[in-house]
């Protein structure tokens, strides 16, 4: 690794009670070529002595006493008096890992225009705490990444698919000194995006740390962005008017229209933030504001000319005051926030939201029992999402009940689309920074999802699994439960041991895991598939991440349903379980190019399993199905000259794939009598 020289600036403002920790968790680094700033910006309490009992300690560290100006003002100091090739930001009321900046300093190679960046923890005062992630998956985004995968996404999103914030970063000295001119100290909330928006975009190398939360950012309730503050909404002018002048410099043309939209989708975002800022603390006055700004010619042409994608439900009520500001939706929005930060207070920062998608098509006789085991998790902070897809029984009247029962579940309609569409749409609404998935006919057992989320934070993996038991009888289910099982340390696998590990060993469910909703990202099911949808997602799921921790607790209660689509008759769907196998085969491959005899074996033991299913038809329903066993047997044809794959099956699969190669009708004969 070579030695860059790096800055890291603190400014400084009454930050006594913090300062100490702050700083001693830098002087703590193991990364020594270190210069770190400590900018007073006029403190009045005894902030500016402390930094200068450090600086007299420790040759690393500088002192800078400049009047107040604030924070901008601040770290624009910072960044004249420097002297790194590469600048970054600690708040002095927050504190660092001691491996940060050289575990973030391995990725950087020295250019002018690159940026590594990591994710950070939520520390409350009472002592809970919550880790925060990019939606943006890990690795390396070159130039032409960045501007096709990058930059469209930096603007007009509800959620940030980039952190905006300059802490928490390595960032090329250049990309500062050429953006600072965009901050101005007058914008006090939203002011990091002046520097980083204009700083992403010019950036033609970022690297996101694989999920490493080196910084804890305290929270403080009296900071402006967390109390109700009378200058918010002129600060949001002034911030959106800023944001549009970087996006003109930056961008001309049809890119730079297209852009500017997106500002006016970040203007209804940000203008969120001012009515939730009024709702929730301005006790007098918030009434008469909120019809002011929502009514003003400003606000009135900005939501009648700009669409939004809105997924969370808070936000939709802050939509719906905006588009109809009136005495009644005002005074829903007020009762809404207030109770929505109450439980925030209790639970909602002391734990990431987990949301659980559960597909359900005729379920009446089993769905109950399923969201029961779900509301029963020791993990409290879940929203349910019950994707109903057309469902002919009583299951619409039971999804009905459960609402009215629960308050964190919601429902989708679908229109008997197939699980993997349901379970796409439940994806599209999932507001959780964690998502998993549970059939309707399977339980859960109490401490699941605490135990995976605990694998997650322990491994620092992008996803995590646990085994699971097979019932059938409801006393079976009961039996299993009331076992007790110890829970022991999680393995880590890196993507290609966990295909060679468990995936070709046969753990290819999508459920009895828990997944990083930022790493799935875009990733969905592919739709139309009835069998082997989940295999294929899970192999697909493997390109996009840096690990996955499974846990031999046996957490899931998976169902044999007599009904289920494996214990039906051959349908043309069966076909989907060879066509599932070959797709993951080029997934696979690009990962791991040295398991194609494996993966073969695999998609030859699925077409028998295949042509079992048709041979166990009638002799009338065999002669209709007869095409899908020649496609069958012309596939087996193909696969069994891999080199290495016929070597691979079992002695059994290797007479069965024989026999069904050489003399076809008399195997689907024989197996036919068999079955009998």
């Amino acid at each position: 690794m070579k030695d860059y020289k790096i800055s890291i600036i603190v400014p400084v403002y009454n930050a006594e009670k913090y300062l100490k920790k702050c700083v001693d968790s830098l002087l703590d680094q193991t990364y020594r070529n270190l210069e770190i700033l400590l900018i007073d910006d006029g403190s009045k309490d005894a902030g500016g002595k402390i930094c200068d009992g450090y600086a007299k300690k420790d040759a690393r560290i500088r002192t800078v006493h400049k009047e107040n100006g604030g924070l901008v003002s601040a770290w624009k100091k910072g960044v004249e008096v420097s002297s790194g090739q590469y600048l970054g930001f600690v708040d002095s009321d927050d504190w660092v890992d001691p491996d940060m900046v050289e575990e973030m300093a391995e990725h950087l190679t020295g250019g002018e225009w690159e940026i590594v960046a990591s994710d950070y923890v939520l520390e409350r005062d009472d002592g809970s705490k919550r880790f925060v992630w990019q939606e943006l998956p890990p690795g390396e985004y070159l130039e032409r990444e960045m501007k096709e995968t990058v930059v469209p996404n930096l603007l007009g999103r509800e959620n940030r698919y980039v952190a905006m914030s300059r802490c928490m970063k390595l960032i090329s000295r250049t990309l500062i000194e050429e953006n600072q001119k965009y901050s101005d100290p007058a914008i006090v909330v939203g002011e990091d995006s002046t520097i980083m928006l204009p700083a992403l975009i010019d950036c033609k190398r970022l690297f996101v740390m694989d999920h490493k939360a080196y910084y804890h950012y305290r929270y403080i309730k009296e900071s402006m962005v967390h109390k109700s503050d009378s200058r918010l909404y002129g600060n949001i002018q002034m911030l959106v008017k800023r944001v549009q002048q970087i996006v003109k410099d930056k961008f001309s043309g049809e890119e730079q229209s297209q852009r500017l939209k997106q500002v006016d989708q970040e203007a209804v975002f940000w203008m969120m933030l001012v009515l939730k800022n009024e709702a929730r603390g301005n006790k007098k006055g918030y009434r008469r504001n909120i019809l002011d700004i929502c009514k003003s010619a400003e606000v009135r042409k900005l939501i009648k000319n700009t669409p939004v994608d809105i997924r969370q439900n808070a936000n939709k009520l802050l939509y719906l005051v905006m588009k109809y500001p009136n005495h009644l939706t005002v005074s829903l929005l007020r009762g809404a926030i207030r109770t929505e930060y109450a439980k925030k207070e209790e639970r909602e920062d002391m734990q990431p939201l987990i949301s659980v998608i559960v597909p359900v098509y005729n379920g009446q006789d089993y769905l109950e029992k399923c969201i029961g085991s779900i509301e029963e998790q020791t993990y409290e902070n879940l929203e349910i999402i019950i994707i109903n897809d057309g469902s002919t029984d009583n299951t619409g009247q039971i999804c009905k009940k459960l609402t009215e029962t629960f308050d964190n579940i919601r429902v989708m309609d679908t229109k008997d689309v197939g699980v993997s569409a349901a379970r796409n749409a439940g994806l599209d609404s999932a507001e959780g920074a964690f998502v998993t998935f549970v059939d309707a006919d399977d339980r859960l057992r109490p401490k699941t999802l605490q135990v995976l989320f605990d694998c997650i934070m322990k491994t620092g993996s992008d996803a995590a699994g646990c085994s699971f038991e097979g019932w059938e009888k409801e006393e079976e289910w009961e039996t299993f439960l009331s076992k007790r099982y110890a829970i022991g340390e999680p393995v880590k696998y890196i993507p290609s041991d966990y295909l060679k590990e468990e995936i070709l060993k046969g753990n290819s469910r999508c459920w009895s895991k828990l997944y990083r909703r930022a790493a799935i990202g875009s990733l969905r099911f592919k739709e139309g598939l009835t069998i082997g949808e989940d295999m294929l997602f899970l192999v697909q799921f493997q390109s996009r991440i840096r690990g996955v921790a499974e846990t031999a607790y046996p957490g899931y209660g998976y169902y044999h349903n007599p009904k289920g689509a494996m214990n039906r008759k051959f349908t043309e769907r069966y076909m989907d379980q060879i066509t599932c196998w070959e797709l993951a085969r080029e997934e696979i491959l690009k990962i791991d190019g040295t398991l194609n005899d494996q993966v073969t074996a695999i998609l030859i033991m699925g077409i028998l399993l295949t042509v079992g299913k048709l041979a166990a038809l009638s002799a009338k329903e065999r002669r209709q199905m007869k095409r899908y066993a020649r496609i069958c047997h012309d596939k087996l044809k193909k696969e069994i000259k891999t080199a290495g794959a016929y070597q691979r099956l079992s002695g059994g699969y290797r007479i069965k794939s024989r026999l069904f190669l050489y003399v076809p009708q008399l195997y689907l004969f024989l197996y036919h009598m068999r079955g009998k």
